[in-house]
């Protein structure tokens, strides 16, 4: 279930069906509450509909879960700029540079350094 649940969980971000991901989502958490990944996910999921606090506790599960995910640092980063934190952000978005550019693809690494470009730019 948990791989179905996940895959399905996406299909309906995709498909903009939040609730429908949100139950997926929680359903992979209970099955395996060791996986950072979903809880990204769902929190991402929380991020698109506002619900900002839920969207930050499941960054901070995440970042619980694995200290070394950086994607979770930067989701949540991203979420402190918008609450309007920006030492919290900065913190967040430069320990995900990090991680991001070990772990992940150039792609996701370039990203990762413009968003902390833009927040490290005075007035933004």
């Amino acid at each position: 279930m948990t791989k179905e649940g996940y895959n399905r969980g996406r299909v309906y971000r995709d498909l903009q069906q939040y609730q429908n991901a949100i139950a997926d989502y929680t359903k992979v958490i209970e099955l395996a509450p060791d996986r950072a990944d979903i809880y990204v996910s769902r929190g991402n999921i929380y991020y698109e509909l506002q619900q900002y606090q839920n969207a930050l506790a499941d960054y901070n599960q995440a970042i619980e879960i694995d200290t070394n995910y950086g994607f979770a640092y930067y989701s949540r980063g991203l979420l402190y700029d918008l609450m309007e934190d920006r030492e919290k952000a900065l913190a967040d978005l430069e320990k995900a540079v990090r991680l991001v550019c070990q772990q992940s693809s150039l792609k996701d690494c370039q990203k990762a350094q413009e968003d902390l470009r833009i927040i490290q730019t005075p007035g933004n």
